[in-house]
């Protein structure tokens, strides 16, 4: 009895390791929505079908956003800045320790940022992306401008 449980335990173990490790992506693969050998402004499908997932496409104009941070904690890992015109939604700030890696802070609610945004659209979804930002002088870069693809994605810190 002792020994059927074991086996069943180690059974269990096993396929929880698998289920983890298929599931984990190192941005590296299928399902990044990035066509290997078509343009990041290709809409709809791969042209070769040789990629899995929703098909990211960047508008190609960057916009430059100036205004004060509101607040954080929207789906998607980004912000609210209010503008003298408007407030906008931004995503993709990344994970802290990208920030932390590049030696800077994210900003506090009521800083002055600069940011470099992108309209891109995974699916039927339109969003505004960070491509890069400014705090008190200091840029931090988060995403390829030209893929709109965040460059700590695939990283192993």
């Amino acid at each position: 009895m002792k020994r059927k449980m074991t086996t069943g335990l180690a059974a269990l173990l096993i396929l929880l390791a698998g289920a983890f490790v298929a599931f984990a992506g190192n941005g590296m693969g299928p399902g990044t929505g990035v066509c290997p050998n078509a343009t990041a402004t290709a809409i709809g499908t791969c042209p070769n079908g040789d990629c899995a997932g929703p098909i990211l496409s960047c508008s190609g104009v960057i916009e430059t956003i100036t205004g004060t941070v509101e607040s954080y904690g929207i789906p998607g890992g980004g912000l609210i800045v209010v503008t003298d015109t408007s407030t906008e939604t931004l995503y993709g700030i990344g994970p802290i320790w990208y920030w932390e890696r590049n030696g800077m802070d994210r900003p506090e609610i009521g800083e002055a940022v600069t940011i470099q945004a992108e309209t891109v659209t995974i699916g039927s979804v339109t969003k505004k992306v960070i491509i890069s930002i400014t705090i008190n002088g200091q840029t931090l870069v988060l995403r390829d401008s030209a893929t709109c693809l965040p460059l700590w994605r695939g990283q192993r810190w």
